[in-house]
């Protein structure tokens, strides 16, 4: 493994301890100011829904609700 792909893992696992570490400390003060746990999950999985969404827009499920058998 090349030392310029190790160093691209380490930053993004760097990057991944901040952002975890943040969102503990974030959901402690969101709560303290009235949101309840489940606006705060609800929030935190539609902000990744959209940045996943942004990384990987392909369409994974394009026959949905289309059956192949004729």
């Amino acid at each position: 493994m090349g030392t310029g792909k190790l160093f691209w893992y380490h930053c993004m696992a760097i990057l991944t301890v901040a952002i975890w570490g943040t969102t503990f400390v974030s959901t402690k003060i969101l709560i303290a100011h009235g949101l309840t746990p489940v606006e705060i999950l609800f929030y935190r999985f539609t902000i990744a829904y959209i940045c996943i969404w942004f990384i990987s827009p392909k369409n994974y499920f394009p026959g949905i609700g289309r059956t192949s058998c004729g």
